[in-house]
């Protein structure tokens, strides 16, 4: 749905991540009934973003339990505190710390913390998985 349209209005398709949060605002103001559209659009984005974060929260509340002996309430409880506090320096990347650019102009903690789990850590996990 996305290429089509932004190809349709003339904008780039090429923008990244910025495509979603930047781009396709310009392309719902664009439309007939764009405001219901994009509302919709963002909508059902958030519910497919709070599924995919339940789905990992889920496998991190698993491991908790299974490898330490918690039960449910503390492990979600525990993995939760955790997963709020590792996640401040990525939110943080964009205002207060966007001085910190780790791999040159133009980056963020963002691109560390990618580089870090889904470069490094997922592949290795991968690998081990396989043996």
């Amino acid at each position: 749905m996305i290429f089509p349209a932004c190809s349709a209005f003339g904008i780039d398709i090429g923008s990244g991540p910025r495509l979603l949060f930047v781009t396709l605002p310009n392309v719902f103001n664009q439309m007939p009934a764009g405001i219901l559209w994009g509302t919709l659009f963002f909508l059902f984005l958030a519910f497919a973003s709070m599924s995919t974060i339940m789905g990992i929260s889920e496998n991190v509340i698993a491991f908790s339990m299974d490898e330490w002996g918690w039960k449910r309430k503390k492990a979600s409880i525990i993995s939760g505190a955790a997963i709020f506090i590792l996640s401040i320096p990525c939110c943080l990347g964009f205002g207060p710390l966007s001085w910190y650019q780790p791999f040159g102009e133009g980056t963020s903690i963002l691109d560390l913390e990618d580089f870090i789990f889904a470069n490094n850590r997922c592949t290795y996990t991968g690998a081990f998985l396989q043996l």
